[in-house]
């Protein structure tokens, strides 16, 4: 059976972190970490009502697209402190951006 993935994100007005761990026997040793400067357009999206949503978001998006290779077709768990991630994810979103964040995740 293969080890389970656990993808923890983090996102600020500056930058996003994530941090890309494998269960193993009851402890977590770390795979990888990464981190991304936000644009000048990006981090205008904090000045939106959605807008630190939308950068958490695209945390996510981000963070599965750079661990890809260790990601693609297998299932993992993502944690994030973001409590209204899983509100978009699980009914939905009436934000386009948020829309095409999830789905450019799947």
């Amino acid at each position: 059976m293969k080890k389970r993935f656990k993808l923890y994100v983090d996102s600020s007005r500056y930058a996003v972190g994530a941090c890309l761990m494998q269960e193993s026997g009851g402890r977590d040793p770390v795979v990888a970490y990464a981190s991304k400067l936000l644009t000048g357009s990006q981090m205008n999206w904090i000045t939106k009502q959605d807008g630190i949503s939308e950068i958490e978001c695209w945390g996510v998006v981000w963070a599965t697209r750079k661990f890809r290779c260790y990601l693609d077709k297998r299932e993992f768990d993502v944690f994030t402190d973001h409590q209204a991630l899983t509100w978009v994810f699980s009914a939905g979103t009436g934000n386009a951006k948020l829309a095409r964040h999830y789905y450019g995740a799947c």
